[in-house]
This record gives C-alpha cells, sequence and structure tokens, in this order.
C-alpha cells in the first residue's frame, strides 16, 4: 500500500536491505530488550509497592500511638486493627493500578494511532466500540463500589468478633460461652463470604464484555471495510493489531474495577489520617526522677467518654514508695 508503514518499510530496505538474517537480529535484539524492560519493571514495581506498605503502616501506627486517646474512642478496636492489618496494602495497590492504567493507556493511544494509520474509518470504528465498553462499564463500578462499603463493614465486625475470641478466651471457657461466640462469629463470617462473591461476581463479568466487545469491533471492521472498500491486507493488518490492542482493553477495565473494589479501604484509611479535628497530647517539660516518699490523690475525677459516667469520681487515695497498693472495682 501507500500508507505511512510501507513508507518505512521501503526506506529501510533502501538502508539496510532485506537480508532475512538482519530482520531476524533485529527482532531478537527488540525481544530482548523487552523482556529486561519488564524484569526491570516488576523489581522496581515490588521496590516500591513494599515501601508504599511499609510507610501507610508506620504513618497509621504512629497515629494511633501519638493521637489524643479520646479521638480513637470514636472507633471500634476491631476497626483500627483492620485499618492497620488490612487496609494499608490498599495504598499501594491502588498507586500500582494507576500506574498500570497509565501503561495501558499508553498502548491503547499507540496501537489505537495504529489503527487510524492503516485506515481512519477502521480506527474510528474501533475507537467508538472501546468508548462504548467503557461506558457500559461504568454501571458495573456502582454497584462493586456499594459491596466494597458493605465488605469493609462487615469486615470491621468480623475483627472485633476475633478480637473477643482471643482476649476472651479465660471469660469465654469460666461462662461456657463457646457456642454463643461460634454462632455470632459464624454469622459475621458469612456476610463477609455472601458479599465476596457478589463482588467477584461482577469481577467476573470484564473477561466475557471484553470478548463480546472485541467481536463486535471484528464485525463492524468487516462492515466498515466492506462498505468503505478497504482492501484485504489493510483490514487484515487492522484486526491484527486489534488482537494486539484487547488484552490491554480488558487489563484496563480490570484495574479500573479493581479500584471500584478497594475504593473503601482508600477511603478508610485516609479518615484514619484525617487529623484536624483530633485532639493531641500537650507535651510536658518536667522530667521525673524518683518516687521519694508518695503519690497523693485528692478528689481526683476523670471521664473516658464524655457520653458516659466519669471512670474516677472524687477519688482520694495514696500510693506509697516501698509498698503495694491495689485499686480494685468493676471492669
Amino acid at each position: 500500500g501507500d500508507g505511512l508503514f510501507a513508507a518505512v518499510l521501503r526506506q529501510f530496505d533502501q538502508t539496510f536491505g532485506s537480508d532475512p538474517t538482519l530482520i531476524a537480529i533485529c527482532l531478537v535484539v527488540l525481544i530482548l530488550g523487552n523482556a529486561l524492560l519488564i524484569y526491570a519493571y516488576h523489581v522496581l514495581t515490588a521496590t516500591l509497592m513494599n515501601r508504599i506498605s511499609e510507610r501507610m503502616r508506620d504513618v497509621v501506627h504512629e497515629t494511633y500511638v501519638t493521637v489524643g486517646y479520646r479521638h480513637l474512642q470514636a472507633f471500634d478496636r476491631g476497626a483500627l486493627i483492620h485499618t492497620l492489618a488490612g487496609e494499608t496494602w490498599a495504598v499501594s495497590e491502588a498507586l500500582h493500578r494507576i500506574a498500570r492504567i497509565g501503561v495501558n493507556l499508553s498502548a491503547v493511544v499507540i496501537f489505537g494511532i495504529g489503527l487510524i494509520l492503516f485506515s481512519w474509518q477502521i480506527g474510528l470504528t474501533v475507537v467508538l466500540t472501546a468508548l462504548a465498553g467503557f461506558a457500559f462499564l461504568r454501571t458495573l463500578l456502582g454497584p462493586l463500589r456499594r459491596y466494597s462499603d458493605q465488605t469493609l463493614a462487615e469486615n470491621r465486625v468480623l475483627y472485633e468478633r476475633m478480637l473477643v475470641s482471643l482476649n476472651g478466651m479465660r471469660t469465654i471457657r469460666a461462662f461456657a460461652q463457646e457456642r454463643f461466640i461460634l454462632r455470632v462469629f459464624g454469622a459475621s463470617s458469612v456476610k463477609v463470604r455472601i458479599l465476596a462473591v457478589k463482588a467477584e461476581r461482577l469481577k467476573s463479568l470484564i473477561l466475557p464484555l471484553g470478548e463480546v466487545f472485541g467481536l463486535i469491533a471484528l464485525v463492524l471492521i468487516a462492515l466498515v471495510a466492506k462498505t468503505a472498500k478497504i482492501d484485504t491486507a489493510t483490514t487484515v493488518a487492522s484486526v491484527l493489531l486489534l488482537m494486539r490492542l484487547q488484552p490491554h482493553m480488558r487489563e484496563l477495565d480490570g484495574h479500573r474495577v479493581a479500584l471500584a473494589a478497594i475504593s473503601a479501604s482508600l477511603r478508610n484509611v485516609r479518615e484514619t489520617l484525617d487529623l484536624d479535628r483530633a485532639l493531641w497530647p500537650k507535651p510536658g517539660h518536667l522530667e521525673h526522677q524518683r518516687l521519694e516518699d508518695e503519690i497523693r490523690f485528692e478528689d481526683v475525677s476523670f471521664v473516658h467518654d464524655p457520653r458516659r459516667a466519669p471512670s474516677l469520681d472524687k477519688v482520694s487515695f495514696v500510693i506509697r514508695r516501698g509498698e503495694v497498693t491495689a485499686l480494685s472495682g468493676p471492669s
């Protein structure tokens, strides 16, 4: 043909000739270079993702340790542990998927330009079909985000049940509450499973939908080629290029769905670190060397939670040096 690629090939022939050995060497060099880039990409990605996860764990843990205790009282202990142990990884995963979206979009742009250079009619057909697929996928992201919110809430409850089971082992056995604990934990576990299955059903639609839209694109290419009287060689080359494009489109859709699935986790981490209204303890400046004689409490009151009664209400007692002082009362 007379297209741009044909002109490039002719220039290559004029400069280097059409020796099959030279062409084979060029292909081998390109494949090896591609393999090296893939290896470097995966090593760099793993390094960055683990560093980001480490940093997020440290930041959340530092927040728990240094922020005012009253701020943390607004959260269940199960939610705090779930955020620290299970949700901080979502930040690195989200950044990785955003980077992959950039990679896939770059590939889509390159292949799309190639299709347009082959035939603008075919290229436009593929672009419109891809946009239709993107729009259809958006209808799946809304329910997936709702499942993400519900799963986060149920996982918090499940983590709280785990804490009760682990921290209260002696009490559970002392009061013969094993069956009750198993029943409550099992109910929470079932809810998490049901939500996970619903989310996976939506995710499982990505591959079939990609195949369907790929088939639609092939049919439309055939119709456009026949209507516009595009030669067979250009049509076949466009179809081959479309085949190379489809995996990037499917991966792009998969990353969009994955981001929607972890949206609740990302929001949870962000809210945990949103400390604009948090109360920070005031730093002291006096150093306590050692207990000389005694510590005396006179009419001391203390409130953990403003919504509840005081934990201490005008309490007076003395802790003397060298003695054991026991505080007894309801837990």
